[in-house]
């Protein structure tokens, strides 16, 4: 996962605060409760998305082409993958 779970919390609180400032929320059992929940609903959707990215980095050790890693070829078969797997789980990048 690319975010610490210190900056997860942090951003949860801010979207919070700012879906609260917008009126798009009301919270009626507690912030902290609904901060908490915003930051575990993004630490599963990282998480699913580093799942894409596994599954991407095992396609293309399965191509007959050895591409280096961090190449702008590799970036760009990279994405390419990603989306098409992403599409295939209903997953918006």
């Amino acid at each position: 996962m690319r975010l610490s779970e210190n900056r997860i919390q942090m951003l949860a609180r801010e979207i919070l605060k700012q879906a609260q400032d917008k009126q798009f929320i009301k919270v009626l059992s507690g912030e902290n409760e609904a901060a908490l929940e915003i930051a575990r609903l993004m630490i599963k959707d990282l998480e699913f998305e580093d799942r894409i990215d596994e599954e991407v980095r095992r396609e293309i050790q399965k191509m007959k082409k050895n591409i280096p890693e961090g190449s702008s070829e590799y970036q760009a078969v990279f994405r390419q993958l990603k989306q098409q797997i992403a599409q295939k789980y209903n997953y918006i990048l």
